[in-house]
């Protein structure tokens, strides 16, 4: 179909003549999803870089990052980074091993750091550091690569998987038990393993300048930074801390915690919080809030810490953590935090506040239906660098996985007035002639590219039309 850009004015001009009506706001926001990308290869996790608009990554677990580069997926055989040789498994989606996380440095627009936690050809886990090309922002300079931290592991499963940088910028490490029913090594409640913890480390200097394989410094917060434990610990007591997040407004961090055969549990530790005395999630000795399901003896180190929201075995067998939402796209949700369960793909959301518990708890199963049929293998979420919303489908093949962003329903109702009338017309004519989401005059999130392709073109007058056809929301 073929629009004429130049017809959009005479659609101004008429909207200007009719006149604007407006209805209030709905107090409950509705959401939905829109396809961004298929065709990706058992993905884990997807981020975007400080800096960087343009581009979105997208980690797939047999060792490769790939690029989204203005709403098109880049092929595999220019991905911006592929360590598929040293990465140990990860070639199926059933395997917990592979290439796990991606975090780029706080300071990547400069210095063009950043940091990957995979499982290697010896099945430890492996925190490494690489540096993007100086030429070319789509890829990664593999000749750079500096191994950081070097975690032995036992077991195939556990691993934990996530890394992610603090407010202070440092690198918070997720590190699951290894393994086996009951954490049968015991190292969760050790304080000399760095499994079943949460780890802290800087990486923008070496407290080990003779020891080759610990590349960092250690935080001088940290709960054994003077002695009595491995000082890169942060926080304990944690089976398999897959997906993890800060909440970029207030620095507080979520921990999705995978049960073993009782409760699914995400725990919280304020921003504010003091690291001493440590934070103990309990696992062995607590599942959730299944108490000694281990039938495990002994006294908890440091302050035992009980999760905010748990379930059990009917609603669900494996948490996907999420993010608390901080975008501008869906003024509604702001604040509200998001995730799921692996096995059934249901989604849900709720508020939280130290003082005021989950608020707000809401199943979003049905609003996220996916072209008739809901997401499924839900294996993350995401964000962006203006703090919308994403998530990863790993699917069930070697390239059906989808990305997926989490919009507002009716996002053609630009204004938020549960109409899709002249006024949006008014807007959308605005954006569509500035064109490029780059424009530095477009408004923030591009809310007009209804096709998330980079560019307000024909394309998305034609969705915006069939919503103006339409003209009430749902």
């Amino acid at each position: 179909m073929s629009i004429d850009r130049s017809s959009v004015w005479t659609r101004v001009a008429v909207a200007s003549c009719i006149g604007l009506v407006g209805l209030a706001p709905a107090a409950a926001q509705l959401v939905e999803s829109r396809l961004v990308v298929s065709g990706l290869r058992r993905p884990v996790y997807m981020t975007q870089a400080p800096g960087d608009a343009t581009r979105l990554f997208v980690v797939e677990k047999q060792g490769f990052i790939r690029t989204i580069e203005n709403g098109t997926l880049q092929p595999t055989t220019a991905p911006f980074l592929n360590i598929d040789s040293i990465v140990g498994g990860g070639t199926t989606t059933s395997s917990e091993q592979g290439l796990l996380g991606l975090a780029f440095h706080p300071n990547y627009a400069t210095n063009r750091r950043f940091y990957v936690h995979y499982t290697n050809n010896s099945n430890n886990a492996v925190i490494a550091e690489y540096q993007r090309s100086a030429s070319n922002p789509s890829l990664a300079d593999p000749s750079t690569a500096r191994i950081l931290l070097t975690i032995p592991r036992n077991a195939t499963n556990h691993i934990g998987g996530w890394i992610g940088f603090d407010a202070q910028g440092l690198l918070t490490i997720a590190s699951g038990d290894s393994g086996g029913g009951c954490d049968p090594d015991n190292v969760s409640q050790n304080v000399n393993s760095l499994r079943g913890k949460m780890l802290r480390i800087d990486v923008d200097a070496d407290d080990f300048p003779s020891d080759t394989s610990r590349n960092y410094r250690i935080p001088a917060a940290n709960p054994f930074a003077s002695g009595g434990g491995a000082p890169e610990i942060w926080l304990m007591g944690l089976r398999n801390p897959w997906r993890s997040s800060y909440d970029r407004a207030t620095g507080d961090l979520y921990i999705a915690d995978v049960g073993q055969g009782a409760q699914e549990e995400i725990s919280f530790v304020a921003a504010s919080r003091p690291s001493t005395p440590i934070a103990n999630f309990e696992w062995p000795f607590q599942e959730g809030t299944a108490t000694n399901t281990c039938n495990k003896s002994g006294t908890l180190f440091g302050q035992a810490v009980d999760p905010i929201r748990t379930y059990g075995r009917t609603e669900g067998c494996s948490i996907t953590g999420g993010y608390v939402y901080r975008g501008s796209a869906i003024p509604g949700l702001e604040g509200t935090y998001f995730f799921a369960d692996y096995c059934n793909a249901t989604v849900w959301s709720f508020r939280y506040s130290p003082s005021g518990g989950v608020t707000s708890f809401r199943n979003r199963s049905l609003e996220l239906r996916a072209e008739g049929d809901r997401i499924s293998s839900i294996v993350s979420f995401a964000e962006d660098n203006a703090g919308e919303m994403y998530i990863l489908e790993q699917g069930s093949g070697s390239a059906n996985g989808e990305l997926w962003q989490i919009i507002r329903a009716c996002s053609e109702d630009l204004n938020a007035d549960n109409q899709v009338d002249n006024t949006d017309f008014v807007l959308f004519a605005q954006a569509y002639t500035l064109f490029d989401c780059a424009d530095p005059l477009m408004p923030a999130g591009c809310p007009s590219d209804f096709n998330l392709d980079g560019s307000v073109d024909n394309l998305d007058f034609v969705l915006f039309a069939a919503a103006y056809n339409e003209f009430l929301c749902p």
